[in-house]
C-alpha cells in the first residue's frame, strides 16, 4: 500500500523544488493534500529485481532497500500538476526523497521524470 509520505517537511523540500516564493503553511498544505490521498495498492510487475512487497511495521535488515511511495496527489506548488513522493532508503537509514511527476497520456496515467529534492 502507499505510505503516509505527504509531511509538512516534504512539502517544504517540492516548494523548493519548484523555486515557489509566496509564503504557505507547510501544515495546512499537507492536510490538504493528504484529504484527496487514499492509500492505493503497488503492484510491481515481475522482473530482473527480486521484489518483496512489505508492511509499513515489517522488521527490516539493514542491508535491504526500501522504496516507500505516496498517494498521487496535486502538487500545491504547479499548476495542472500531479504526482507522489518516492522515499528510498538503505534499511531506515540514509532516506533520499523523490518528487516523481505523473501525467495522463492516452487514457493512462505516465511517470516523467523523478527529482531529487533536498529534505534535511
Amino acid at each position: 500500500m502507499t505510505q503516509p509520505l505527504i509531511t509538512p517537511n516534504a512539502l517544504n523540500g517540492l516548494a523548493e523544488a519548484a523555486y515557489y516564493q509566496q509564503r504557505f503553511d507547510p501544515v495546512a498544505a499537507s492536510t490538504a493534500a493528504n484529504s484527496d490521498a487514499t492509500p492505493i495498492p503497488v503492484v510491481v510487475p515481475q522482473g530482473g529485481c527480486a521484489w518483496r512487497a512489505v508492511e509499513e511495521t515489517a522488521k527490516r535488515s539493514g542491508d535491504v532497500m526500501t522504496i516507500e511511495l505516496s498517494s498521487p496527489f496535486k502538487n500545491p506548488f504547479a499548476k495542472n500538476s500531479y504526482g507522489l513522493f518516492a522515499r528510498i532508503s538503505l534499511g531506515t537509514e540514509s532516506a533520499t526523497w523523490y518528487w516523481v511527476p505523473l501525467g495522463a497520456v492516452g487514457g493512462r496515467w505516465a511517470v516523467g521524470q523523478p527529482m531529487l529534492l533536498g529534505l534535511r
